[in-house]
């Protein structure tokens, strides 16, 4: 392009670009008409993407497209950036650039010359750091660009304005078992780590629901928490050194001897990996990680948080805490404030310490019976309910024998207390998924007061080899829900059930009982129409 039509492709560009504000100006647009009709160009084409004027700033967004930021030098980029709208907005509003990841991604020494140009014109703090960042950590690296990385992460310009940035940038490098070169980095990214910490930002005033979300979405103290357990993990695999480093144990005491919410969060992650803490170094778990479940206070409830949320109770969290959250599991679950998901984690992680680690489940449940509400007792019998359909039936029948069996039959008998209806109904729901010992479950079912509509049950009936299997005792089982309650529309999902049974060898009477059952059932149906 000669330089008459330089200048003239420029002036047509802002011509446009004041055009919009303004479409109905006459005057620009008798301005535009001729230039128009003598070229056939498109003012938003990104051969020129921005100009200025004065203190008028206009940059066309095609500015940062990937094809053009591939052409684009990183000092006429960085001039670009500052002469664009993003510039004027608020830093933590302003919206990644996807195309400086891409590009920075593909083309590693573009990004570095950006990084370099931004240092020179002392830009810090530009939002733009965190997309560099970014396509850096999803780059196919050498080992030596990761540590060119490293060296800029290390720059106080860099981690002191884009903590967050850095540290998951940092936990890219080593989780999922790490990049491969990760084991000869570790120590490096290990310093690199060290000042983040002070420099993340946390709002106390954010009231925290589910602490693993809060550490990895809108705060980066999960990334930075989880940097430390997996390069230890790494160096672990790879040297067997199975102890934390010097500088590792400093990171985590940043962690744990912070007393404010971004402590508490950090905290919640820790516990979340007490199994794996506890494997590396015990007494060092012992030491910061058990008493944060007996503090008190809002440490207390992320450490019990970040527990169950993680899902991670094993054998040996099991035996480190174990006896002290059947203890204080009513008054976990039912902490003013939670939200039914936590309390529904609660339940799920008690049952499955139940189940599988508790020494004495029958004494353990009643235990906890006797001092949570009626309310709590339901969740844990629903979620008994889940863990008797992820066992195989010889595990159910283990259990059934074991505890569960007694533990029902003194219920019902108001042993340690009776059972409300609310939990009835779901200890009703255990009969589908007890296979082997149906029958004997059924008998304790019949006596088990219960409420509420039976849809769930239908469900769990279609799905269960039992009712093949026992069909006389599956009628049984429907015959009296249906005498004890009133029979409702929701029935009409056991019709299907009914009709599976009926093509068993039954007995005549049992045979009598069902045809009457169903009737009723087709008439509440038809009449609900």
């Amino acid at each position: 392009m000669t330089t008459d039509n330089l200048a003239e492709r420029r002036r047509y560009n802002l011509l446009k670009a004041l055009q919009e504000t303004d479409p109905q100006c006459q005057i620009l647009k008798d301005e535009i008409v001729p230039i128009e009709e003598s070229h056939n160009w498109d003012w938003r084409d990104p051969l020129l993407p921005g100009f200025i004027v004065g203190e008028l700033k206009v940059v066309s967004e095609d500015s940062f497209a990937t094809s053009t930021l591939r052409n684009t030098t990183a000092e006429d980029f960085v001039t670009l950036l500052i002469q664009s709208q993003r510039q004027n907005q608020i830093a933590n509003l302003i919206p990644p650039l996807p195309s400086v990841q891409e590009v920075t991604r593909q083309y590693f020494e573009w990004g570095t010359e950006v990084a370099q140009e931004l240092e020179r014109r002392q830009h810090w703090s530009n939002p733009v750091w965190k997309d560099i960042i970014s396509g850096w950590s999803n780059a196919d690296l050498q080992p030596e660009q990761h540590r060119q990385i490293l060296t800029w992460f290390s720059k106080s310009g860099v981690y002191s304005h884009h903590a967050g940035a850095v540290a998951e940038s940092l936990h890219a490098m080593v989780r999922n078992g790490g990049k491969a070169y990760a084991p000869d980095l570790i120590d490096e990214a290990e310093q690199v780590a060290l000042p983040l910490w002070d420099n993340l930002h946390c709002d106390d005033r954010m009231p925290v629901q589910g602490w693993h979300e809060a550490a990895f979405s809108y705060y980066q103290i999960g990334h930075l928490t989880r940097f430390w357990l997996d390069a230890t993990a790494i160096r672990a695999r790879t040297s067997a050194v199975t102890a934390f480093s010097p500088t590792c144990i400093r990171g985590l005491g940043q962690i744990v001897g912070d007393d404010s919410l971004k402590g508490d969060i950090g905290t919640a992650v820790l516990a979340g990996q007490t199994d794996f803490l506890l494997q590396i170094q015990q007494p060092w778990t012992e030491a910061n990680i058990q008493p944060m479940f007996t503090c008190g206070g809002n440490r207390e409830r992320a450490a019990w948080g970040g527990l169950v949320e993680a899902k991670n109770i094993s054998r040996q969290v099991a035996q480190s805490i174990g006896p002290t959250f059947q203890e204080k599991f009513g008054d976990l679950t039912e902490q003013p404030g939670n939200e039914p998901f936590t309390q529904k984690l609660f339940a799920d992680a008690y049952t499955k310490l139940l189940c599988h680690y508790a020494p004495d489940p029958e004494k353990w449940l009643k235990e906890t019976i006797k001092k949570c509400t009626s309310d709590t007792a339901a969740l844990v019998a629903q979620a008994m309910q889940n863990r008797l359909r992820e066992a195989d039936p010889e595990q159910q029948k283990d259990w059934w024998d074991r505890w569960i069996f007694q533990y029902w039959r003194d219920r019902n008998m108001g042993a340690p207390l009776s059972i409300s209806p609310a939990e009835g109904s779901r200890m009703i729901g255990w009969t589908p998924h007890l296979t082997e010992s149906f029958p004997e479950a059924v008998e304790l079912a019949k006596e088990t007061p219960w409420e509420g509509p039976s849809t769930q049950l239908f469900i769990e009936l279609s799905r269960s080899s039992a009712v093949s299997k026992f069909p006389d005792t599956a009628a049984e089982l429907l015959i009296n829900w249906g005498e004890k309650s009133t029979v409702s529309t929701d029935w009409g999902d056991g019709l299907e059930i009914l009709d599976k049974i009926e093509q068993a060898h039954l007995s005549e009477q049992t045979i009598e009982n069902i045809a009457d059952l169903k009737a009723q059932i087709r008439d509440i149906v038809s009449s609900s129409r």
